[in-house]
């Protein structure tokens, strides 16, 4: 980048990253951009789901890679009727995940990467708590250095960060719909 021999920088990530690659470019006016910035992928859960089948799939989806991976599911709709009862195994399913170093046999959430990161989760965390959401498993969005325990956090509404922000990290945000044309707003 810093040889100005780029022309075109194609990029899916975060806005932070994107500026600082693209500030690197000694005539960065003209380079040509196509940017994927702070996604957010939905999960959607219909009162009629197997539930079981589901969880699996959400747990996978949400928190492989620590959920530091752009196709990461990174909000969970939820059918009312049944989202009091998908949280509550959802929990229980995270809690039991095992967390430590990636040669560790049977771990599944290993430090994260980036100094900053666990902070930036908790930071997530404390506003939607501050809004009314909880944390639902236990030990969720404990930090042990770079270590992240995974949290699912309940119920997410609009009015959080967690709704707009993409978490790209191990925070399972959970939202409640009523009708699909909820799911749309």
């Amino acid at each position: 980048m810093r040889t100005g021999k780029v022309d075109l920088l194609a990029f899916i990530g975060g806005s932070r990253t994107a500026d600082s690659v693209i500030k690197e470019h000694p005539h960065p006016h003209r380079l040509r951009l196509f940017l994927q910035l702070e996604g957010k992928n939905l999960g959607i859960v219909t009162k009629s789901a197997d539930i079981e089948l589901t969880l699996n799939e959400v747990v996978l989806g949400s928190l492989s890679f620590n959920g530091q991976r752009c196709t990461a599911i990174k909000l969970v709709m939820v059918h009312k009727s049944i989202a009091d009862t998908f949280v509550k195994q959802l929990g229980e399913k995270i809690s039991a995940m095992k967390c430590g170093l990636p040669w560790e046999e049977g771990v599944k959430i290993t430090p994260l990467p980036e100094a900053k990161k666990p902070s930036s989760m908790e930071e997530l965390i404390v506003d939607a708590v501050g809004k009314g959401a909880k944390v639902m498993n236990a030990n969720g969005g404990e930090i042990h250095g770079s270590l992240f325990r995974p949290a699912v956090v309940y119920p997410v509404t609009s009015s959080m960060r967690l709704w707009h922000e993409e978490q790209f990290g191990p925070v399972v945000p959970v939202a409640v719909y009523q009708h699909v044309d909820e799911i749309k707003e």
